[in-house]
């Protein structure tokens, strides 16, 4: 199966953020590793993570090193005029949002967009079926 990590759900784990999707979020990332799953991400969710990393004090060989591990088994998907000619068509009120969208629903065979900001999305975009990591944790993986 493949999915698309929506920032939201990285930073949730490298933030053990408690008010995000913590838990599921490690889950999933677990079966990415494992090869359970293809997960998928955009250039702005390594940039989104860096940037959070140094600001809460993280030392820049540490962020090397976590992102490093990371590209191990999530795969970074082009992001160019297409896409972000693609996302300024959508009806949605966060850009950055609908730049992930556009990066998640243009990349063929992507099945799923695993967000924690679900309300900001529509709930499918074409075949492109936008899920909270709970959810997406009870019905795939559990």
């Amino acid at each position: 199966m493949r999915v698309f990590l929506d920032s939201n759900v990285l930073v949730d784990v490298v933030l053990q953020r408690k008010t995000g999707s913590f838990e599921e979020a490690i889950v999933i990332l677990e079966a990415c590793e494992k090869r359970n799953l293809e997960g998928y991400i955009s250039p702005a969710t390594i940039y989104l993570l860096a940037y959070i990393l140094k600001k809460s004090g993280l030392k820049v060989a540490d962020i090397q090193s976590l992102i490093e591990k990371m590209l191990k088994f999530l795969i970074v998907l082009p992001i160019g005029n297409k896409e972000f000619s693609y996302s300024l068509t959508l009806d949605m009120a966060d850009l950055e949002d609908a730049f992930q969208l556009s990066s998640a629903y243009l990349e063929a065979g992507i099945q799923y967009l695993v967000t924690s900001n679900i309300k900001d999305f529509p709930r499918k975009h074409g075949k492109l079926v936008i899920i909270h990591p709970t959810e997406f944790v009870d019905k795939f993986i559990s």
